[in-house]
């Protein structure tokens, strides 16, 4: 039976999460809700707060950003304390070569976590040209957590709670320094350059491609 509410407001009223079949969109889209479903709901409501506002059809620049994170967040787990002030500048060369050895390591390291579902979908066939949007964590403590993921060296159920986890400081880090208000606080990130994310050779012609790893604009 069709239903003529919005897909926000059906999420919002009904608590389900309307999926479409043989669509690699929605599979992904409710794999991210399995995993951060605090954090899924919070941009629901967030989403459904502005449409009872401004209506369906008028989207607030709010609300545009909260679609792109839910669409193409990425992550990034660090105990850096530099890492986002580099990738706001695109020293791509910095964060992709010159700091390689430091992706996926539990010190002193950076580990990304999928969120947007929409960069999932196409991932599946990776292009030049995809790119996150990027929120940066500087907690310890969740880099190593994430690191154990992704070495499998946990059981099932230590798997879900750590992902709970996740999902609370995730949502923590949304609310407290309210990302969605202002322009700015997700960065764009070339997902392709993340190292082993991508099937061509990531080397040095691969990393001077300045259409996909633009410049700074100041460096324009």
């Amino acid at each position: 039976m069709s239903d003529e509410r919005y897909y926000e407001q059906i999420i919002f009223q009904d608590k389900i999460i309307p999926t479409r079949n043989g669509s690699l969109h929605d599979y992904f889209n409710g794999l991210m809700w399995l995993r951060y479903p605090n954090t899924k709901a919070y941009l629901n409501s967030l989403h459904w707060q502005d449409i009872e506002q401004l209506g369906h059809r008028q989207r607030s620049p709010a609300r545009d950003r909260i679609t792109h994170f839910d669409e193409c967040g990425l992550v990034l787990v660090t105990d850096i304390p530099e890492l986002k002030e580099r990738i706001a500048a695109h020293d791509w060369q910095w964060l992709f070569v010159e700091n390689r050895q430091r992706w996926f390591s539990p010190k002193n390291g950076i580990m990304p976590l999928h969120f947007g579902h929409a960069n999932l979908e196409m991932l599946c066939k990776p292009f030049i040209g995809l790119t996150a949007k990027v929120l940066t964590i500087e907690d310890p403590e969740a880099l190593h957590l994430t690191c154990a993921i992704q070495a499998a060296n946990m059981s099932s159920i230590n798997h879900f709670k750590t992902f709970q986890k996740l999902d609370l400081t995730l949502l923590q880090c949304l609310q407290e320094h309210r990302i969605f208000a202002q322009k700015g606080r997700l960065l764009p990130l070339p997902l392709l350059g993340i190292p082993g994310w991508h099937n061509a050779a990531q080397d040095a012609a691969f990393y001077a491609n300045k259409d996909y790893f633009m410049p700074h604009r100041s460096m324009r």
